[in-house]
């Protein structure tokens, strides 16, 4: 640049404006993952299922063979006691003299009363009972457990500058 009251020149000078300049550096976020896994434990107690029929097989004339053998004991002893009844009589129809005697003994002895029933629905259903019969389940979730990285920004300010720089 030449002034011309100046005697002497002055050389050109050069103005370079540099802008203010923000950098950031930063990495990406992530995660750490842990998992422990889940725990399933069944115990399990099985059903004891206990059926009692004898009421049931009594009321349809199949007996058990303790019933059975109750029944024949006291089939035996009514058997004895109409025996003896009917000898009681006999014995009373023999010793009088009018009566008929032999005649009327065997008329009794063949007249017999005969009782049958058909049974085709059981009186009473078999007794059912049960113990037992458990199911115990434990059960353990998965854990999950996340540890967060986050990283900070980091930042690097230039400012502006100017440099002066001649010819």
């Amino acid at each position: 640049m030449g002034l011309p009251a100046v005697s002497s020149i002055v050389n050109p000078v050069r103005v370079s404006v540099f802008d203010a300049r923000l950098n950031m550096d930063y990495d990406h976020p992530g995660y750490l993952m842990d998992r422990s896994a889940s725990k399933l434990e069944i115990d399990s107690e099985p059903i004891k299922l206990e059926i009692d029929n004898r009421a049931f097989f009594d009321s349809m004339g199949l007996k058990s063979i303790g019933a059975l053998a109750q029944e024949l004991i006291g089939r035996g002893e009514r058997a004895a006691d109409e025996a003896t009844v009917r000898y009681c009589k006999e014995g009373q129809i023999l010793q009088s003299p009018h009566s008929g005697g032999v005649s009327q003994i065997a008329r009794m002895r063949t007249e017999k009363s005969i009782e049958s029933m058909l049974v085709f629905i059981p009186k009473n259903p078999p007794e059912l009972s049960w113990e037992g019969g458990q199911t115990q389940i434990e059960y353990t979730p998965d854990t999950l457990r996340f540890d967060w990285i986050t990283h900070r920004v980091k930042f690097d300010y230039t400012p502006y500058s100017i440099e002066f720089s001649a010819g």
